[in-house]
C-alpha cells in the first residue's frame, strides 16, 4: 500500500516566545506543499490508495502528558 508521509523532521523543537514546536523537514516539505499548490497528485497516476472518511486510525498511544501518537 502506498502512503504520503506528513515531512515531519522532529517533535518539542523549542521556539523562544512559542515554546514546543514540529519541525518541518524542509526538503520534504517543500517537496509535497509545492504539489499542493500546483494541484498536483500526492500518488502515482494508478494508485489505487482512496481516503477514509472518517479517517481510520490503526491505534493511538498516549506519550507525555496529555498527547496521543497515532499509528
Amino acid at each position: 500500500m502506498e502512503f504520503t508521509t506528513v515531512p515531519i523532521d522532529g517533535f518539542n523543537h523549542t521556539v523562544k516566545g512559542i515554546d514546543s514546536t514540529l519541525r518541518w523537514d524542509r526538503g520534504k516539505a517543500a517537496a509535497l506543499f509545492g504539489k499542493l499548490n500546483d494541484d498536483r497528485p500526492l500518488t502515482r497516476r494508478n494508485s489505487q490508495v482512496r481516503p477514509a472518511d472518517p479517517a481510520r486510525i490503526g491505534s493511538h498511544v498516549t506519550v507525555r502528558g496529555n498527547t496521543l501518537e497515532c499509528r
